[in-house]
Parts: C-alpha cells; sequence; structure tokens
C-alpha cells in the first residue's frame, strides 16, 4: 500500500492479505518458527486475517513490534566469490509490515535522492566506479588533471553509528513509523 509522506494510512486486510500473497513460498523462517507465507497459510482471508491486521494497526498506532521480532538469526550465505555473506532474518510480522510499508520508503528515495548519489535503487558500486573512472579519463583525454580517491566500504555498515542515522533519517523527513520499527528490529538481539 503506497501511502504519501506525511500522512500515515491505516493497514486495511485487502492490502496487507496482498502483501502476504507477494514474499515467496521459500522465504526463511524467523526465530518464532513463522515466516510471511506462514502467516498467509493460516490467516488464509477469515477471522484470523483479522486479529492479524488488528496486530499490525496496534504496532504501528503505538509504534512497537512484539519482543519476539526483536530478534533477528543471521544466516550465512556461500558467496560465489568464496566466503560467506551474513544475512539477518526478522521476525515474521516485522518483515510484513516494512514490506507493507515499502511504498511510503521508495517514495522518499525518489523525492530526496541526489542525481550524484549511488546508494538508490538500480545502482551499484560498479556503476558508481565506472562513472568515476569515466570522467577521470576524459579530464585526462581534455589535457587537464584528474584524482580519484577510492574507499573499500565493504563493512562500512559495520562501523556506523545506529542513532546518528536514525537522527539523520528523522532531520530529513524519513517516514517516522517504518523508521521507527526497523529500527527496533535491527537494534534487538541478533
Amino acid at each position: 500500500q503506497q501511502i504519501s509522506e506525511g500522512e500515515h494510512a491505516e493497514i486495511e486486510k485487502g492490502p496487507l492479505l496482498a502483501t502476504l500473497k507477494s514474499f515467496s513460498k521459500k522465504t526463511s523462517k524467523s526465530l518464532s518458527g513463522w515466516s510471511p507465507p506462514d502467516l498467509l497459510e493460516v490467516a488464509g482471508e477469515g477471522e484470523a486475517l483479522d486479529e492479524l491486521v488488528a496486530l499490525a494497526r496496534f504496532g504501528e498506532q503505538h509504534v512497537v513490534l512484539p519482543s519476539t521480532e526483536w530478534i533477528t538469526i543471521i544466516a550465512f550465505l556461500g558467496k560465489a566469490t568464496g566466503g560467506e555473506r551474513p544475512i539477518g532474518v526478522m521476525g515474521a510480522i516485522c518483515r510484513t509490515i516494512l514490506k507493507h510499508r515499502k511504498g511510503a520508503a521508495t517514495s522518499w528515495c525518489s523525492k530526496k535522492a541526489g542525481f550524484w548519489d549511488c546508494a538508490v535503487s538500480k545502482s551499484s558500486a560498479l556503476q558508481a566506479a565506472l562513472r568515476r573512472t569515466l570522467r577521470c579519463e576524459i579530464a585526462v583525454w581534455k589535457g587537464e588533471k584528474a584524482c580519484m580517491m577510492l574507499w573499500d566500504a565493504e563493512q562500512f555498515y559495520d562501523n556506523v553509528a545506529l542513532d546518528e542515522v536514525a537522527a539523520k533519517a528523522v532531520e530529513m523527513d524519513f517516514p517516522i513509523v517504518g523508521l521507527a520499527m526497523a529500527y527496533q528490529a535491527h537494534a534487538g538481539q541478533r
């Protein structure tokens, strides 16, 4: 369900059901043993779905997740180039609500991201590096001097203070409810 910046429409049964259906059946189970497809299977379209909608609404109205959603399982996936990549498997309810409200974050990104920003949808580190390298090559070709500094930020997010990111997000009018819920899940136990 798309919501505009500054607005926060209440979660409705039909759109929440559509969000649950959008998850792959192979989606990982959380620590509670549930995945969003499991919620769909149990909730169906009956009374249990009404209860799930009520829970999601309560969570958003009070900007709080159930305590079981604060624990993230860390799983390690093998990389094609060798080594492993850790991923966090958040709670099923948290994943459902955040995916349901993804439109607000996407809308914010499209309005706030600068033309120079490389950390946006459909961009990659390779594209950014190639673009910068091309600018240097063109400068040299034109007889100008060029310099480029490259910084390997592979472990960048391990060194970012979550409070600082949240404060900057609030300053930049990021959708606050999604931010608060993601913060709770990210700051929880692993």
